[in-house]
């Protein structure tokens, strides 16, 4: 039975009648969470701090001119806030873009984009562990006033704090002749430009998504999306402390197809490169994800792909961690595009469906060690974004971005700020693999499969008691074989009280709870 605000226990039911007890003892804590804030908000980084967790986005005003704040939310171990900030008004506003990383533990970088002085032009704003901003700086296109139309920022999609408190920042500017260009900033302490690195092309866009200091300088991820005449590709650069250049690497040149690298990491001598793949022959426009890992001389060690080539679908890694046991996790985004499934009445058929999928692969070959998907369930088509991960000291990830109901059927705001705390096996559901016992401790009892393969459980859920959501793990079974599978939450009068469809297996769905009189319930699982 399922209480969302008293200590009862959940009753449970599957294809097979089972009594699921949730009275665990779990080594790793695990959380999921999403920001009612009064206006709509979106994460765009997450960092650790000594007490737990930071994360920065953006919070819209439209009651004071539509404007966008920076805001930044310290979380506990347990995911709950201990403190928010703002900062912004109609005249300054800071629309945050971009994932960051910082290799000190009370200093953190933020990256946003916002008007100044009738031009556009990127904010960095330093701030510390407890939320409270150090300094900022504006930084505008290395081309203002060259006489070009275009000659402002697009986006910065990176920055980076090292250890001596010098930082880098990476920029999307606009040219007239090249189109878009990718820039590298360095800036010293205080926020002063020590250099700027430029990639462009004639034929391609390029954007810099990673950047990884190495040897005293720094490997420069850029994806040439390659758009209008030459097919995207990955295109690694070595830079000395002076941004002068030392070697590149074209995966052109060792792994053929078209790529774009989203995130980056040095492994020893060893890159790994996560993000999009599609192969040359390929007739089918959208891509899947890509993973490898390859040598500073261009070898390729392992390569792997996440996903199969359909006209429905679309799968991307934008961030790759290594994990205390040395393996790689990928997250990002698997996006489904409506095609021959019905559409429901009163809803349009160019909408997507969008959520969070990590992937856990071996460092040595590459293979997939697990995965699991990851979505609140809402309504028929949602959007859910993974913007940043990152791995936590326990052999877990946590990772930041957005839940956004497209169709408003929730009170608003419908663009909520997202953050998902996993344990080392993925599972928000402890216990959810019974394989996976990686920094996990007693693990809880559950339904099991009804076939020989016990390995990833049909049905199971927590927490139990439910306070304000619920979250619910479907596991082995092939999505082809889900028919008209549904879950759904009776009262002990048997009033159904919620009732969603499970489309996809070994996926984790959200459901928010939080209005329902407290009291015992009965879950039910049914394919």
């Amino acid at each position: 039975m399922l209480s969302s605000k008293s200590n009862s226990i959940i009753k449970a039911w599957a294809v097979l009648p089972m009594l699921l007890l949730f009275q665990n003892s779990i080594s790793q804590i695990g959380f999921n969470k999403r920001f009612f804030s009064e206006h709509s908000s979106r994460l765009e980084s997450v960092n650790i701090t000594e007490g737990g967790y930071v994360v920065a986005g953006w919070s819209s005003d439209p009651a004071d001119g539509n404007h966008f704040d920076l805001l930044i939310v310290n979380l506990d171990v347990n995911g709950e806030i201990t403190a928010e900030n703002k900062y912004g008004n109609s005249q300054r506003y800071f629309w945050s873009i971009g994932k960051n990383v910082s290799e000190l533990p009370e200093r953190f970088l933020q990256q946003s984009v916002g008007p100044r002085n009738d031009t556009a032009a990127i904010n960095l704003t330093w701030f510390d562990h407890l939320g409270d901003t150090l300094f900022t700086r504006d930084f505008r296109s290395i081309y203002l006033n060259m006489g070009w139309a275009l000659d402002y920022f697009i986006s910065p999609p990176f920055a980076y704090l090292n250890s001596d408190s010098t930082a880098y920042l990476t920029a999307i500017v606009s040219h007239e002749s090249t189109f878009s260009d990718a820039v590298l900033y360095k800036f010293d302490p205080q926020g002063h430009e020590l250099w700027h690195y430029v990639h462009a092309t004639l034929s391609d866009p390029d954007a810099i998504y990673a950047v990884v200091p190495h040897q005293g300088g720094v490997i420069v991820g850029i994806f040439e999306d390659g758009y209008t005449n030459n097919p995207a590709n990955d295109f690694i650069v070595k830079l000395n402390s002076a941004g002068l250049e030392q070697w590149h690497l074209n995966s052109d040149d060792f792994l053929p197809g078209r790529r774009g690298n989203f995130s980056l990491l040095c492994d020893n001598d060893t890159l790994v490169i996560a993000g999009l793949f599609e192969d040359y022959d390929s007739t089918i426009y959208y891509p899947i994800a890509s993973i490898y890992k390859v040598d500073t001389l261009g070898s390729v060690i392992w390569s792997n792909t996440y996903g199969e080539y359909t006209q429905f679908e679309m799968r991307t890694f934008t961030n790759v961690v290594k994990t205390t046991d040395g393996n790689y996790v990928c997250g990002g985004t698997w996006t489904t595009i409506p095609g021959s499934e019905e559409i429901p009445v009163g809803q349009v058929n160019d909408d997507y469906d969008q959520f969070a999928h990590i992937v856990k692969f071996d460092r040595d070959n590459g293979n997939i060690i697990w995965e699991r998907n990851y979505r609140w369930l809402e309504t028929y088509r949602d959007n859910h974004s993974l913007n940043d991960m990152k791995a936590t000291p326990d052999g877990g990830v946590i990772f930041c971005g957005e839940a956004n109901d497209l169709y408003h059927i929730y009170e608003p705001p419908y663009q909520q700020a997202w953050v998902v705390k996993l344990d080392a096996c993925g599972c928000l559901v402890p216990g959810c693999d019974t394989e996976c016992t990686v920094g996990v401790g007693e693990m809880p009892e559950g339904p099991r499969n009804d076939s020989n393969d016990s390995k990833i459980q049909l049905f199971k859920f927590g927490p139990n008691p439910a306070y304000d959501m619920l979250n619910v793990f479907v596991g082995a079974i092939a999505n082809a074989d889900l028919h008209n599978a549904s879950i759904a939450i009776y009262d002990l009068q048997g009033k159904l009280m919620k009732s969603f469809v499970v489309k996809y297996a070994n996926t984790t769905y959200m459901m928010d709870v939080s209005e329902m009189a407290s009291g015992e319930y009965v879950m039910g699982f049914m394919n």
